[in-house]
Parts: structure tokens; sequence; C-alpha cells
């Protein structure tokens, strides 16, 4: 088989396992928003402290709602441009593209991180003394569950680099 078959079949292959992980996103169902937040309870936050939370933290859900948007979009252009690669030149093309794909990611990445660190500042300005540190330690263990292994045995890493410490009252 010719280097250029091979790298066709890949792409192909490649295209159609992204098409069914898609699939599979799509499929599952939305979880129910907790009344109550697990920081919340665990940090004796005030209602008025709960309150400043949800400020503080709702731009962020909604942001990180459009960030995997549009990393969503970014994969489908991908996909879309190595569907059209298939000589030598193209081949090269399409390398390019990888390479800025992973650029733009990155700056996503780095502008969803900037995101909650400027949100976990505010959330510093409003926490007591004795609740920085607790909140602390349940970021802490959030970040832990996310790298433990699943059931398949492979380890689950937060690719984002980021936390959702605050998801209701």
């Amino acid at each position: 088989m010719t280097k250029t078959k091979v790298i066709l079949f890949a792409s192909f292959a490649l295209v159609f396992a992204a098409g069914v992980a898609f699939g599979l996103v799509l499929r599952q169902p939305e979880r129910p928003r907790r009344r109550r937040s697990h920081l919340s309870s665990e940090l004796d936050l005030s209602p008025e402290q709960r309150e400043q939370m949800r400020e503080i933290w709702s731009p962020v859900w909604r942001a990180w709602s459009e960030y995997r948007k549009r990393r969503r979009a970014l994969q489908e252009e991908r996909d879309v441009a190595v569907l059209e690669l298939f000589n030598d030149d193209q081949v090269k093309r399409r390398e390019e593209l990888v390479a800025q794909y992973a650029e733009k990611l990155e700056q996503l990445s780095q502008e969803q991180k900037e995101t909650s660190e400027r949100a976990k500042e505010r959330t510093r300005e409003i926490l007591t003394e004795e609740q920085w540190p607790k909140y602390e330690e349940l970021m802490q263990r959030q970040r832990s569950r996310r790298s433990r292994p699943d059931r398949a045995g492979e380890q689950k890493a937060d690719t984002t680099g980021h936390e959702e410490p605050y998801s209701g009252q």
C-alpha cells in the first residue's frame, strides 16, 4: 500500500471515529441541577455568599458552554479540511491545519483558564478566612476525582485544567 493510501485510510478512519464519538456525546442526558451545591454546604455559605457565588460563577458556566461549542466547531472545521486533502501537497497542508488547530485550541484553553482564575479570585474575596482553606481542599478533591482511572482502567484527566467549583445555591 502506498503512503498516500495509508494516509487516506487513516484520515477516513479518524473522521469516522470522531463522528461516532460526537454522536455518543450528543446522546448523553443532561445532568439535573442541584438545588444546593456540595460546596455551599461544605463551606457553610450564608445566603448572601451563595448569591454572590452564583453571580461570580454563572457567567463562567455560560462561558464554559460556549468554549465547548467553539471547541466542537474547531474540530469540525479541521475534519472538513482533512476530507479535502488527498494528494501529497494536500497531506502537507493537512499537517499545517492540524498545527493551526492545536494553536487555536491552546488559545481557547488559556482563555478558559483565565476566566476561571478571575472567578476564583472573586470567590476568595467573598469567603471568610475559615471558608477559604475548605474551598481549596474541595477544589483539590474535585481535581483528584477527575484524574482517577475510569471503569475501563484508563486514566481520566481533566484536560481543561479548570475546575467547576460552584454549581448551585
